[in-house]
């Protein structure tokens, strides 16, 4: 059976739609086909449903039409006959099941009758639904009618005969809802769903909107798909969290060894005050069920490591030496890295690793009113992007070495982690939605009302880095390429990695200069060892994070 959907955009559409019109128009038609020829037995027969789907609700509204021609004057006849013995039902049946129409004329030397496929349910004298069309088509004359049944035992047979009126038919056959009335029907499938699902098709919902309605070409796979891993689960680190499960990311992993002090809840969006008592729960385990509550269908997983920084004292090389191998096994498994931490050398062993294994990183740092989110370069062509520390001659120290307890303190305005996170993230968007991926070219548009180039990815243009000045409430788009002698993305590093792997993070830890020396930038400075640490970003100062595991205040 052929029929017609409508399907509308809101439930006010829905309610307003004049049933009257519809009809009118099925009955042009179905008029139009009403020739007294078996072809056209299919074509008086079809529904017309009209629907409206609440998605966010769970609810559906639809009311169905199926036509039946009708004439409220006419005169018909219906008498019950005994079906002759030398009628073959089983080949009727053969036939009609070849056939697949609603009901065919058959003839043979000995009889010629019509015969209905009945859908209806085996009432005694009542004849199925599209038997209406049927009558008004084939039956202004005595007509013998086999109605076919399921089993061949219920089969009848009917002496037929219909004297209209009129030639012009009414039409009628809007069905009843479970109350009897001629009204929609309300199927309301929220209280019968799984919560789980139903927060999963919700938060998918939000992704598919954007398809839907804006971008026909947005791959939301890549976002399901995608693997990334967080290193730092404070301020950045939560609010990273937050805005991946906004995109639909399902496999996070946040890596951290701090512990929930009672100054981070008020601007770490993950934590609550429960999170602090008793010492603190761990940061990276407590974010990751936080976010289950956000959303359980995701995967998120939080593991209390350290993450071993070049200048700092190594009291237990074993200890150490099994960090960095359970931090290079955690790059191995994701596609994406997040450097979220709050010291500059904290990233260096993340940074050294996504370049060494080509990763898509991602670092975001905040000082007190600024802030810089940028991607790191992939590939190993001298036309690469440069890395966050492709701009140092020195190599990364213990920053936090003499410095007082109010240095160690995160001090940045509360907005400014909201702002940077947000910049990050739809930084990575963009990278994945275009073909080349975080090899993509770096895009820049001065002005916001600039045509886009084609190298831009689906969402916009792909920067290098963004730099923002809450100060000026500006942003500022640069691009970087890489330095030759960088110490965490240079080839030299690299081929370190591949060779000595762990044997040379050990050295490099243990030793700042030994990155200096390898990559070559030891050539440009005299001491590096006794230049000052601490980090000398041009545009960040005072470089703080998220979750600061030095600040207990």
């Amino acid at each position: 059976m052929n029929g017609t959907l409508r399907l509308y955009n809101t439930l006010e559409d829905f309610k307003d739609v004049d049933k009257a019109q519809i009809m009118a128009n099925v009955k042009t038609q179905v008029t139009a086909n009403a020739q007294i020829t078996t072809d056209s037995a299919q074509s008086l027969l079809g529904f017309v449903m009209i629907a409206f789907a609440d998605l966010k609700k769970h609810k559906y509204y639809y009311h169905i039409l199926y036509p039946a021609l009708f004439d409220p004057h006419a005169v018909a006849t219906c008498i019950r006959e005994t079906i002759p013995g030398n009628v073959d039902l089983k080949q009727i049946r053969r036939t009609a099941m070849e056939n697949r129409r609603p009901w065919f004329r058959m003839t043979t030397e000995e009889y010629s009758m019509l015969v209905f496929v009945d859908p209806g349910p085996l009432l005694e004298g009542v004849l199925g639904w599209p038997a209406r069309n049927m009558i008004w088509t084939e039956c202004r004359d005595k007509t013998k009618v086999l109605c076919l049944a399921q089993t061949l035992n219920d089969t009848k047979m009917f002496s037929i005969q219909q004297k209209c009126a009129s030639d012009s038919p009414q039409v009628t056959g809007w069905e009843k809802n479970e109350t009897g009335a001629v009204a929609p029907t309300i199927v309301d499938l929220a209280p019968l769903m799984d919560p789980r699902r139903l927060a999963q098709e919700a938060a998918d919902l939000n992704i598919r909107l954007i398809k839907w309605r804006l971008l026909p070409d947005l791959d939301i796979d890549r976002f399901k798909t995608a693997k990334v891993l967080l290193f730092g689960a404070g301020t950045l680190g939560c609010n990273v969290t937050r805005l991946l499960l906004g995109w639909g990311v399902q496999n996070i992993t946040l890596v951290d060894n701090g512990r929930v002090s009672f100054s981070n809840p008020p601007r770490q969006s993950l934590f609550r005050f429960e999170d602090c008592v008793n010492g603190g729960r761990p940061k990276a385990e407590t974010a990751a069920l936080r976010a289950l509550e956000i959303d359980p269908n995701a995967k998120v997983v939080g593991i209390s490591t350290h993450i071993p920084m070049p200048g700092h004292v190594i009291t237990d090389k074993a200890t150490t030496r099994k960090d960095v191998e359970k931090i290079m096994k955690l790059v191995d498994e994701h596609d994406i890295l997040f450097l979220l931490t709050d010291s500059r050398e904290s990233r260096w062993l993340p940074a050294v690793l996504g370049s060494a294994a080509n990763k898509t990183v991602i670092t975001i740092a905040l000082g007190f009113d600024s802030y810089v989110a940028m991607r790191h370069g992939s590939g190993g062509t001298k036309e690469r992007l440069g890395c966050y520390f492709c701009h140092d001659i020195n190599a990364p120290g213990d920053s936090m070495k003499n410095r007082t307890l109010d240095q160690q303190c995160t001090v940045t305005r509360p907005g400014i982690s909201y702002l940077a996170a947000a910049t990050g993230v739809e930084l990575l968007a963009a990278i994945l939605q275009h073909p080349l991926g975080n090899a993509a070219p770096a895009t820049m548009t001065p002005n916001a009302t600039d045509a886009l180039s084609a190298d831009t990815s689906l969402l916009g243009v792909i920067p290098h880095q963004v730099r923002g000045y809450l100060s000026h409430f500006q942003n500022m788009q640069l691009i970087g390429e890489a330095f030759q002698y960088c110490t965490a993305c240079s080839s030299s590093i690299q081929q370190a990695i591949h060779t000595d792997g762990c044997d040379f993070l050990m050295k490099a830890l243990e030793d700042p200069s030994t990155a200096a020396l390898i990559s070559g930038a030891s050539s440009l400075q005299i001491d590096p060892i006794e230049a000052d640490p601490i980090d000398n970003e041009n545009d960040i100062n005072n470089e703080s994070d998220n979750g600061n595991e030095f600040c207990l205040l």
